[in-house]
């Protein structure tokens, strides 16, 4: 278990079921856990009232709208806790990813710089670069 900001302490697997429910618009198993309107206030009513804002009204989510994250698409987003641990949700990738550990030491960049330079340009080349068969058959 690992501890976020909020001095919560989540399993990774604790924490993904969080972002699979945002990515389902809390719907699980078929029943819906909150409203897709509440889901909305959470995130779609931010962007379309304040689209320059990076975090969410009251709720804690670091949207990707303004491109925080130049390797991340524009509809991501993200909780964050301390020594970057992390669950991102991308809906257009239907991906939620969780990094629990200690902080990224990267002289030179900041706390989200970080992020974007280790974590997330890293993970959307392993999903959308070239496959290694790819790579394997343009050697031969």
């Amino acid at each position: 278990m690992n501890a976020f900001g909020s001095g919560g302490s989540f399993t990774a697997r604790a924490t993904a079921k969080i972002g699979e429910l945002m990515l389902q618009k809390g719907h699980w198993e078929g029943k819906a856990l909150f409203s897709e309107d509440a889901y909305n206030s959470v995130l779609a009513r931010q962007l379309l009232n304040k689209p320059n804002q990076l975090v969410s009204d009251h709720h804690g989510w670091i949207l990707n709208i303004a491109r925080k994250w130049p390797s991340l698409p524009p509809d991501a987003y993200c909780g964050v806790g301390g020594g970057h641990q992390i669950v991102l949700v991308i809906p257009s990738l239907d991906l939620v990813m969780v990094r629990n550990g200690e902080k990224i030491k990267v002289p030179g960049k900041t706390f989200f710089g970080v992020l974007d330079q280790e974590l997330f340009k890293p993970l959307i080349q392993a999903i959308v670069g070239c496959s290694s068969r790819q790579i394997a058959s343009d050697r031969y």
